[in-house]
């Protein structure tokens, strides 16, 4: 039998390197170099130097060394090292670290900013440490454990025996920036103590071309905030099932996937998280998927009753097509009151009735009597690849509503009517209802049905409210309609295909008392995009008539008005009070 080598433990068939190793570079003559330590821990180890110095017996908190000549020399540690803290060293010491290559076997006492912005190291150990008998100050914290070390390309850390009892605070921003990194694997990781996950893995592969993320099953029993985690990742493919949340109490996942991207080769992913366990622990959801670039988002199963904001949610998710197990949803537990741009920038999403994506008329419904902010919620979804089905907001609750502003302004889909017949507008105010369909391309024959909605005398404008859009009836029938503060309807039917222009013929005027110079200019369709009929545009010139206005500009496209009787006088008083009138003349 061979003899032992020194350094190694075991028999000759498995020899274990109980030596901890690693390589540190320095530029310059008799650069000084320091194992900065964990506080609290224990020392009492020998140390070879690399240059052919060595030193036995070391207990101090932390131990420098001098090189006479720069150079890459390799550092081997024998007994028992508490472990590096670099975040307690200088810049030159961190970027002097270019490798860390063994563990060993002495017993670790802390991992709490080992290797923060030791942004030259190399990861090659393929062992794991002893993580059993932690003594140090920071023991229960592996925050910041691999902070901003841009140059390690793989780590597997999937085989570690984690001290799941002792981390029981927080692994804030433990493997942040981690931007050169191709593969991580932190699959099966049971942290279930551990408080705070936030800003986990920002920045993950985010400089190289993509990095294949293992983080399946993974429990994450403790934690109540996992906000940002996965922020600004770049990802060839990604595996997060399984996962543990906190059984009770409140979680945030504020932005946990914000910013997740495709790799350099454009790959296209999906993001199944369908098997979460846990999910009625989250509250804050706002911005979790934003600028996401997965294609299909599966949160079947999931639970979101206590969610509490849901602002800019989906936002920016260009590639994403559908989102499973959307009819399973519930925003019952909202608080913020906004629903502002929550789908807005999602040109590829589909709403399809025939599978579970689109919302559950039981579980949203009535649970959006709060919401306040609806602009942009469903802003260019479908707008480059349209989906079947509008948004199912049939019996959405919006009487809290006061800003509407292009909630559905580019919205494209090919098949069935978007119906908004049961919204309630009356709380709308000042521009909270400019743009709400503008631009929109519901197909050709559906209709929008707004003849229940009450605008109030708290909106002032009504700018581009249909303009460029496939809808051929605009019903603003209802009897309480009152537009005696809207100063402007600028564009409002500009460039759409409408055709009827309806106002309740049985009130004196709804208010046209507050318009002023280009108050109405583009106010309807150009000739070659549609032309409103005639009995439409007489109602609307004898209720500008009775509003009394001056010096206005009136756009009316080719419509004409009936000549010869109340409505040619009407629009002749309109004249002779200042106004300019574009029309198709006398019918």
């Amino acid at each position: 039998m061979f003899p032992i080598p020194f350094g190694f433990i075991g028999s000759s068939s498995a020899a274990i390197e109980e030596r901890c190793i690693m390589k540190w570079t320095t530029g310059s003559d008799d650069q000084i170099i320091t194992l900065w330590n964990q506080q609290g821990g224990t020392n009492n180890y020998d140390v070879d130097w690399g240059d052919s110095q060595t030193e036995s017996g070391i207990t101090a908190l932390d131990k420098t060394h001098e090189y006479a000549s720069p150079g890459t020399y390799e550092v081997k540690i024998t007994g028992k090292f508490a472990g590096l803290n670099m975040q307690r060293g200088s810049a030159t010491d961190q970027l002097a670290l270019v490798e860390f290559s063994n563990w060993g076997t002495s017993e670790i006492d802390a991992c709490f900013k080992m290797f923060y912005n030791c942004e030259n190291m190399l990861y090659t150990a393929t062992d794991s440490p002893d993580l059993s008998n932690m003594q140090g100050t920071y023991k229960a914290q592996f925050r910041e454990f691999f902070f901003d070390c841009k140059s390690i390309t793989s780590l597997d850390l999937s085989g570690w025996t984690l001290p799941t009892a002792t981390w029981n605070s927080t692994a804030y921003a433990a493997f942040y920036g981690l931007t050169g990194c191709t593969s991580l694997n932190l699959s099966g990781w049971d942290i279930r103590n551990t408080t705070n996950t936030q800003n986990f893995a920002v920045n993950l592969g985010k400089d190289g071309t993509g990095c294949v993320v293992n983080c399946a099953n993974m429990n994450l029993g403790g934690s109540t905030n996992m906000a940002q985690a996965f922020k600004s990742a770049k990802v060839t493919s990604i595996d997060v099932s399984n996962w543990v949340l906190k059984s009770s109490g409140t979680v945030s996942a504020s932005s946990i996937f914000n910013d997740l991207t495709r790799n350099d080769a454009g790959d296209a992913f999906n993001l199944d998280l369908s098997t979460w366990t846990n999910t009625s622990s989250l509250t804050s959801a706002a911005t979790m998927f934003r600028d996401g670039e997965f294609d299909v988002l599966n949160l079947t199963n999931w639970d979101t009753s206590n969610v509490t904001s849901w602002a800019l949610m989906w936002y920016g998710c260009a590639n994403l097509t559908k989102i499973l197990g959307l009819n399973g949803l519930s925003c019952a537990g909202q608080t913020t009151n906004s629903f502002n741009q929550m789908f807005n920038l999602c040109k590829k999403l589909g709403f399809n009735d025939s599978d579970t994506s689109n919302f559950d008329n039981t579980l949203w419904g009535a649970n959006t009597s709060a919401i306040t902010n609806f602009s942009s919620c469903f802003s260019k979804v479908g707008e480059t690849t349209p989906g079947t089905n509008p948004p199912n907001v049939s019996n959405w609750d919006t009487s809290s509503g006061t800003n509407f502003g292009s909630m559905f302004a580019y919205l494209k889909w090919t098949t069935g009517a978007l119906d908004v017949s049961g919204f309630d507008v009356s709380a709308a105010t000042g521009s909270g209802l400019n743009s709400v369909f503008q631009f929109m391309e519901n197909p050709v024959g559906t209709t929008i049905d707004t003849s229940s909605w009450q605008i109030s005398n708290n909106v002032t404008s009504l700018v581009s409210f249909i303009r460029n859009s496939n809808i051929t009836t605009l019903d603003f029938s209802h009897v309480g309609n009152d537009f005696s503060n809207i100063t402007t309807f600028s564009t409002m039917a500009y460039q759409s295909k409408l055709e009827r222009f309806i106002l309740n013929a049985t009130l004196a005027e709804p208010g046209f008392t507050s318009v002023t110079g280009s108050a109405f200019s583009n106010f309807f369709p150009a000739s070659g995009y549609a032309t409103v009929a005639t009995g439409d545009y007489d109602e609307l010139l004898l209720k500008l008539d009775d509003g009394g206005q001056s010096n206005v500009t009136l756009y009316a496209g080719a419509s004409t008005y009936t000549g010869g009787g109340a409505v040619a006088t009407a629009r002749g008083n309109l004249i002779t009070k200042g106004w300019s009138i574009t029309d198709g003349g006398i019918a």
